[in-house]
């Protein structure tokens, strides 16, 4: 609402006042719309002071009154109001400076504006009204013309602000260097902030981060709180992998935030976790941002998949079941629901969510999931069947080819199982479960054992320490009657997954072999 004389001041001018209104004079006038608008009544108020202008031609009754009626939302009343003022009082320069400026932002006429800010100037030396000018020819592509403006202000006394504003007019005219010159300038002589913040915009277009980045600390070290420098410089951070700097400047900068824009912070700072094996905190960086806002469905993924990772199956599904509650045909979230259900061995519950899954939305995974609960049923012809259904939408699935070679497989099906993963193979020749896959068939069929050997090598070389391929190793050396060698796999195999039935009878059967 802008400056207001204290009470005093406010009654030594209403004391000049007639008191011609009857036992309700000016003063009482004029006091009572104090009161409205201190009560936020300001519409009430501007009607006692229109009563009063009527018959007191006061340019801090018009002041007064203008301000009452921008602060009700009238601004078009404001406007014929001060249009009246300025005509009573042609010297005052701030009539015309509160014209341009509704007529700038209200009317949204420049050229307006710009005659009221040029007439406010050629009756006072004050910068303000030559600023305004600047600034709306500046907004008008008259660049020209602004910089006369500013030239002359800098001439008049410099001050950092003003080399600010010229080196923002100088950017937007494409001229660079003499914007740059001018914005440090306005930082050397006053630290001037938006030539900081400007000058590392100008920077970062140019993907100087290095530049960009010691302008945006130093803004940041001010302690001024401003959001979207913080926000920049954790960008920069972010690119350069020092993700503890930028996880920090996240953590600090949403805290000063709320509702969605905090939580847009937060996502990037659980982003930054998870990719930084941080899970923990990221799990709960992404509750706290579907706490903030719950219809999310994504977050809430994010979040209750941390937790599954974590083993915290309960606070994922609790999670999931709110987000469904606002989003109940969110198919990621059905399918996580599914899976939690279908590990804690319950096929019948993780079908339920599985069904609603709308079947546009039925993808890879969907098809997968029902293969494993078929699977887990011990039903692998109908396993088979559902991923033969996804198969025929996404032909070049690996995932889906991989699991129906495991069906037929089951199924004792090899021919079938050999040929599907075959296909899996040759969409992904260096993938070492594939290989070790049909490796270990090869070997258990006892076929082609030189291509057994071989594939089950390459998996080795890529994961040396997995207990399924060297089990398969150990295999494969048995059928090629390599059996100390075999027996030695098939011991390490044996010690990372003790009392496993499958190793166990193979390291059974070496041993035979060898006499012990």
């Amino acid at each position: 609402m802008g400056f207001y004389p204290p009470l005093l001041a406010a009654l030594l001018v209403l004391l000049s006042f007639s008191a011609s209104w009857g036992e309700e004079n000016s003063i009482s006038l004029y006091l009572k719309a104090g009161e409205l608008e201190e009560a936020g009544d300001y519409k009430a108020a501007a009607d006692i002071l229109k009563r009063l202008v009527k018959t007191e031609k006061s340019a801090h009754i018009y002041t007064r009154l203008g301000e009452l009626l921008l602060a009700s939302g009238d601004g078009d009343g404001a406007v014929k109001l001060l249009e009246e003022a300025e005509k009573a009082f042609p010297g005052e320069p701030y009539f015309k400076f509160t014209l341009g400026q509704l007529y700038e932002f209200h009317k949204k006429d420049r050229e307006a504006a710009y005659r009221y800010y040029s007439a406010a100037a050629g009756l006072s030396p004050e910068p303000q009204y030559r600023l305004a000018a600047a600034r709306v020819l500046e907004a008008s592509g008259k660049y020209g013309d602004a910089l006369d403006i500013m030239n002359g202000l800098i001439e008049s006394g410099a001050a950092a602000s003003y080399y600010s504003d010229r080196g923002r007019i100088y950017q937007r005219m494409g001229e660079r260097d003499k914007a740059v010159a001018d914005l440090k300038k306005a930082v050397d002589m006053d630290g001037d902030m938006p030539a900081m913040l400007r000058l590392a915009d100008i920077y970062l277009s140019e993907n100087n981060r290095a530049e960009a980045k010691k302008i945006l600390e130093s803004i940041t070290e001010r302690g001024q709180n401003l959001i979207l420098p913080e926000l920049k410089l954790g960008e920069i951070y972010k690119e350069e992998k020092d993700y503890g700097k930028a996880i920090e400047l996240y953590s600090s900068v949403a805290d000063r935030l709320e509702g969605r824009d905090r939580a847009a912070v937060l996502k990037q700072m659980g982003s930054l976790q998870y990719e930084t094996g941080d899970y923990d905190n990221a799990s709960r960086t992404f509750e706290w941002v579907t706490e903030l806002t719950p219809e999310d469905s994504m977050s809430a993924y994010f979040a209750g998949y941390i937790y599954e990772y974590l083993g915290e199956t309960e606070k994922a599904r609790d999670i999931y079941e709110k987000a469904l509650k606002i989003h109940p045909s969110y198919a990621q979230l059905l399918k996580r629901m599914a899976v939690i259900y279908m590990l804690d061995d319950k096929p019948g519950e993780a079908w339920k969510y599985l069904e609603r899954i709308d079947p546009v939305e039925r993808d890879v995974d969907y098809y997968l999931i029902c293969g494993e609960i078929w699977s887990m049923r011990k039903d692998h012809n109908k396993a088979a069947l559902v991923l033969m259904e996804g198969l025929n939408e996404n032909p070049t699935d690996t995932g889906i080819l991989y699991s129906l070679a495991m069906q037929y497989e089951f199924l004792k099906e090899r021919d079938k199982a050999v040929e599907t993963v075959k296909k899996a193979i040759g969409i992904e020749p260096d993938n070492p479960v594939f290989q070790n896959f049909l490796g270990y068939v090869y070997a258990d069929m006892g076929v082609n054992l030189d291509e057994a050997y071989s594939l089950i090598s390459k998996a080795l070389e890529k994961d040396p320490v997995n207990p399924a391929y060297l089990d398969s190793m150990a295999w494969v050396l048995f059928k090629k009657k390599d059996y100390e060698k075999a027996l030695e796999y098939g011991e390490k195999a044996l010690k990372a997954m003790p009392g496993d039935p499958e190793v166990s009878s193979h390291v059974k059967a070496i041993k035979e072999k060898l006499g012990k």
